[in-house]
């Protein structure tokens, strides 16, 4: 756009151009037809041509005057789709959220949750970024993400956290050695190191721990692992147990069996954003999110065990 022409102008122009009437134009624009007179008449000068040629019988469009109607038709366009653009932003029914997932959640929870956005903001674009949960913390501190799903428990200043599902425990034994749930005991394992994914990529690490210890388990050694996939492997390969989510029971893995143990702990799932910060977008994730669980939210609540609603 030339420098000096404003989009005030520009819509005088048009309505010139499209009723070839200086009069019915300003009507038109809703202004005085004088000050639409000399805002063409400055415009003329400004671009150093004439636009419209004036005489008793009319006003004509000069060639001019048609090349620049066509880039100003233009202009106009791009100008009222950047507002629209922005206002829509700001309402935060478009643009981009950017959330963080961690690996020990159930990656079902993360396309839950896009499937329901998408359909409620379907001009709203999601992208991911796959981290630990206390390096996903820093990047909300940082402003760096939106939103990220994690396991609890968290404890991080500056956070607030809205629980959103629960899952049992599973032991992951060798195959060759479970016939039935009911044979699995404390005992008949208290001899096998103890495979877990570490407290670097799991924040239920203690949790887990606390919970074996409860039901009587002691491992005499604990081989730690990054992921749910290689504590898979190390029990399918014959070396010790694991304790896992039972969202790892998708993974088919040869020479494993599961096993449900009731008295081991349930372990949390949650939507981990900044304190006091909530973006129009942010406060449109949160309410789908908070409508799409609410029937596990409202389990967990009647549970008393929720304290994040």
């Amino acid at each position: 756009m030339y420098p000096g022409v404003e989009l005030r102008v520009m819509r005088y122009f048009l309505a010139v151009q499209a009723e070839l009437h200086f009069t019915r134009a300003a009507e038109r624009v809703h202004v005085a037809q004088p000050s639409l007179s000399k805002q063409i008449r400055n415009l003329e000068d400004e671009l150093g041509v004439t636009l419209f040629k004036r005489s008793r019988r009319g006003v004509e469009l000069t060639p001019p005057g048609e090349a620049f109607a066509e880039n100003a038709r233009q202009s106009l366009l791009y100008a009222e789709r950047a507002a629209a653009q922005a206002r829509a932003v700001g309402a935060g029914t478009h643009g981009k959220l950017l959330m963080g997932i961690s690996p020990a959640v159930d990656t079902a929870l993360l396309f839950r949750i896009r499937d329901a956005f998408h359909r409620q903001y379907p001009d709203l674009q999601i992208e991911t970024v796959c981290a630990f949960a206390t390096e996903l913390a820093e990047m909300l501190m940082r402003s760096d993400l939106h939103v990220g799903l994690i396991e609890l428990p968290i404890r991080y200043s500056g956070l607030d956290v809205m629980n959103i599902a629960r899952e049992p425990t599973a032991l992951v034994l060798p195959a060759n050695q479970i016939q039935s749930p009911t044979q699995v005991t404390p005992e008949r394992i208290q001899d096998r190191t103890l495979v877990l994914v570490s407290e670097r990529a799991d924040l239920a690490y203690q949790k887990f721990l606390a919970g074996l210890k409860s039901w009587g388990y002691r491992p005499p050694s604990i081989q730690p692992v990054l992921t749910a996939a290689q504590a898979l492997d190390f029990v399918g390969a014959g070396n010790g147990v694991a304790a896992v989510r039972t969202s790892v029971r998708k993974l088919h893995t040869k020479g494993i069996s599961y096993c449900l143990v009731e008295d081991l702990p349930w372990l949390d799932a949650a939507i981990a954003y900044r304190r006091n910060i909530r973006t129009p977008v942010v406060r449109n994730f949160l309410e789908v999110v908070r409508r799409e669980f609410s029937e596990e939210r409202n389990k967990m609540r009647a549970e008393g065990l929720n304290r994040h609603y």
